[in-house]
């Protein structure tokens, strides 16, 4: 057969052929590819609230410029990120052992400097801080629309409060429409602007050069770049081969927002919201294997696997395959036109300090668990599970700060903490709790196939030696000649006995029936004696005088018999 013969292939097969050959056997010529810096051994990086300074800037620009930061970071291995929000474990934790206030966390928050960044930084166990601010903003409209900003980062040392090296950078970044003139619109603008930015001010992070557009590899770099190039060719040409326009791309900051998840007597509710910026044509929703809840011990986080994916309309899921008794932690990503995915989103974490780790009819941790000291008791407080087939919980104390065993007993269950109940006084049965000795404290919700959630972070709480409390809710029921008096026990568990105090005066004598306030302690500085004087004499109270003793903390009753035709308080 003559070559005139075989008939002849398009062109853009004989290329796709070349192609694949070259990506095949590039690596036999060259040396292995040096793999990329891993996450491991990065620094931790808490991002804070930019500021915004130009009035005439977009609202939300300064928190875009950051967010586009913090992914870059990210990208390069050399930094863990992560942005400062109230509900911060960490932060929690300080706050509940007093190492904050409420007012200094939204202080922090909302106007950070360096001095709060750093004492927070510090409180969480972070390596640096990132402040920033977004200096200039200006758009003009002419020639298609052009976008300039200017910002500044500063990557500061938890350690010594200053900037490290390379760490304080100032740059700007003009974005302008194509030549000839063609009309974009200012958020596609504003958006490349923000990405390059984030671009150039990381590489300052990182000491390099100003520099946005890709350079041209360096021939030791050939091992990566051959490859790609070879490929990304080979795509294009059987794609179809067509010039077009450039292609959108997918901020790394368009990821979906306020991810759910919800625990279903079938499986498990996956939702969430679409990102902020950017239109997603796909979400994909991943899953990772978080433990068993037959036992107590606490789920360590594994890697994530694609469970599905799902069209931008749809922002829920429902997954039927758990296995019972399972846990699964679960996160979402937005799939652009392009292919390019956004990070995964994981819910806020729970009562266990992690994004939730749950299953079908396995409820979630316990959110807000607190201690709070009392005389020789502990106040354990938490909120009610949203689940509805939660029954109750379990409640454990441990001598040590550690995780669960299975073989822990808890001081409280669901018999005496049912579902309603969200506060329990631990007072050892009674018998006190040792005074200045730390406690320690976890949580479980149990639903009604006997699951137990994750359990809560750990509390810690130092019983003290405090006056003892008041008895409260006294109630007098008047009888036949005899007075009824009942009250609830002090929750101290050292009292020993209770005093009656009784004054009284004649029945119709004019004076309107009152209450009388004893108080012990120092008058408050803002109460004026002469006008507490001329109150008390108008009150014209009677005197107070103890008449009886009652033994024992839990006795809570008394009959007064010596009762005569008078009004009689107690």
């Amino acid at each position: 057969m003559s070559l005139r013969a075989i008939r002849r292939q398009p062109w853009r097969e004989d290329l796709s052929y070349f192609l694949i050959l070259a990506v095949v056997f590039s690596q036999l010529f060259i040396g292995m590819v040096p793999r990329r810096a891993t996450s491991q051994g990065a620094l931790s990086v808490i991002a804070f609230p930019f500021e915004t300074r130009p009035a005439e800037a977009p609202e939300d620009l300064a928190n875009a410029v950051r967010d586009a930061i913090v992914a870059e970071m990210i990208q390069t291995g050399k930094w863990t990120v992560r942005t400062a929000y109230s509900d911060d474990p960490s932060i929690q934790r300080a706050f509940r052992e007093g190492d904050i206030t409420e007012e200094e966390i939204e202080l922090t928050l909302r106007e950070p400097t360096v001095e709060r960044a750093v004492r927070w930084g510090k409180l969480v166990g972070a390596d640096l801080v990132l402040l920033g601010a977004v200096e200039e903003y200006k758009y003009e409209e002419a020639d298609g629309g052009k976008v300039t900003i200017t910002a500044s980062a500063r990557l500061i040392s938890v350690e010594t409060s200053q900037p490290v090296e390379n760490g304080d950078v100032r740059e700007t970044v003009t974005q302008i429409a194509k030549k000839p003139p063609v009309e974009v619109a200012k958020e596609v603008l504003l958006k490349q602007a923000v990405l390059d930015l984030a671009k150039v001010i990381v590489q300052r992070f990182l000491g390099k050069p100003r520099v946005v557009k890709v350079e041209k590899p360096k021939k030791k770099g050939i091992g990566v770049i051959l490859p790609l190039v070879l490929l990304a060719a080979l795509v294009g040409v059987l794609a179809s081969g067509g010039g077009g326009g450039e292609r959108p791309t997918a901020p790394t900051t368009g990821a979906p927002r306020s991810v759910t998840v919800i625990p279903q007597l079938n499986g498990v509710m996956v939702a969430w919201q679409p990102p902020q910026v950017g239109e997603p044509t796909q979400y994909r929703i991943y899953r990772s294997q978080a433990g068993m809840a037959t036992t107590r011990k606490r789920a360590a986080k594994g890697g994530y696997q694609a469970l599905d994916t799902v069209p931008a309309t749809q922002l829920s899921y429902l997954d039927t395959s758990t296995v019972p008794g399972a846990l699964y932690r679960y996160a979402v990503s937005a799939i652009y036109p392009d292919g390019r995915e956004s990070p995964p989103t994981e819910p806020p974490p729970d009562g266990s300090g992690l994004p939730p780790a749950v299953g079908a009819r396995i409820p979630t941790a316990p959110r807000n668990f607190q201690g709070t000291p009392g005389d020789g008791w502990v106040k354990l407080t938490w909120e009610r599970n949203p689940e509805d087939y939660v029954i109750g919980y379990r409640l454990f104390r441990l001598d040590t700060p550690r995780d669960l065993l299975p073989t822990d007993r808890p001081i409280a269950d669901e018999t005496q903490l049912p579902r309603d109940i969200t506060q329990f006084v631990d007072d050892n049965n009674g018998q006190g709790l040792e005074r200045g000795r730390p406690y320690y404290y976890r949580l479980v919700a149990v639903s009604s196939a006997t699951f137990e959630s994750v359990p809560t972070v750990l509390v810690s709480v130092i019983p003290g030696d405090y006056p003892p409390q008041p008895p409260r809710n006294l109630r007098a029921i008047g009888l036949d000649g005899q007075i009824r008096l009942q009250w609830d026990p002090s929750p101290d568990v050292d009292v020993v006995k209770y005093q009656i105090l009784r004054g009284e005066q004649p029945i119709g004598a004019g004076r309107s029936p009152h209450l009388r306030v004893i108080r012990r302690g120092p008058m408050p500085p803002n109460v004026k004696f002469a006008k507490l004087r001329r109150k008390l004499s108008r009150i014209r109270a009677p005197q107070m005088s103890v008449i009886a003793e009652v033994e024992g903390r839990l006795n809570t009753q008394y009959i007064d018999t010596n009762v005569v035709n008078a009004q009689v308080e107690y």
